[in-house]
């Protein structure tokens, strides 16, 4: 898929109780957090998973005509809305 992924697997007594912003994934994100979840339920079917997107970051390296390589660096929820502009030109947001 062109995506390389690791996650940090923590117990609750490591993470406070914390509010998530509603957040829908995009189909490249969706996809690998469904793929990790059934890994994960194999090995241990009595745990439960929650995805704390506010402590996660993302490192995407986009394609552009120039020949130097760039990596942006960014939190999961601007990787999503830049992740939107792969299928619009432009949004809006009100």
């Amino acid at each position: 898929m062109g995506v390389d992924f690791s996650a940090e697997v923590l117990t609750n007594g490591h993470w406070p109780d914390q509010q998530q912003a509603a957040c829908t994934l995009p189909p490249e994100i969706k996809d690998i957090t469904i793929k990790f979840e059934n890994f994960y339920k194999q090995k241990f079917p009595n745990r439960n998973l929650t995805w704390l997107l506010n402590h996660g970051s993302v490192e995407i390296k986009p394609v552009f005509i120039t020949a130097k390589p760039y990596i942006f660096v960014m939190n999961c929820y601007q990787s999503i809305i830049l992740l939107l502009f792969n299928k619009h030109s432009d949004l809006t947001y009100l």
